[in-house]
């Protein structure tokens, strides 16, 4: 996503973690213009024993104005993923949520 991030002119940021009980990977790129897209996926051990062990890297992108702008951003992104893990990347994931015309 760093990358990516260079070339679209968003910043990056990434805060993945490894504490005992969860490994997080948890990476954003934001832009004052207009997008937030953030990459997560968390992997918690119980013991030694590691739980949902097949959860996938979730990426949500809002777009909280100038959409169309970053339509084409968004998918140049969802082709490179593609390419990188052809067999692995789903669109739109089976794990979706909406929260239209919310307050939070």
């Amino acid at each position: 996503m760093n990358k990516a991030a260079a070339n679209g002119g968003v910043s990056y940021f990434n805060d993945t973690r490894h504490n005992e009980g969860l490994s997080m990977i948890l990476v954003s790129l934001c832009s004052p213009d207009g997008l937030f897209l953030m990459a997560d996926k968390r992997v918690w051990k119980d013991s030694e024993k590691v739980l949902f062990p097949d959860s996938p890297v979730l990426i949500t992108a809002y777009a909280y104005k100038n959409e169309a702008t970053w339509l084409p951003f968004a998918g140049n992104l969802i082709e490179t993923l593609k390419r990188e893990w052809p067999d692995r990347v789903t669109v739109p994931s089976k794990r979706t949520a909406g929260l239209k015309n919310s307050q939070l």
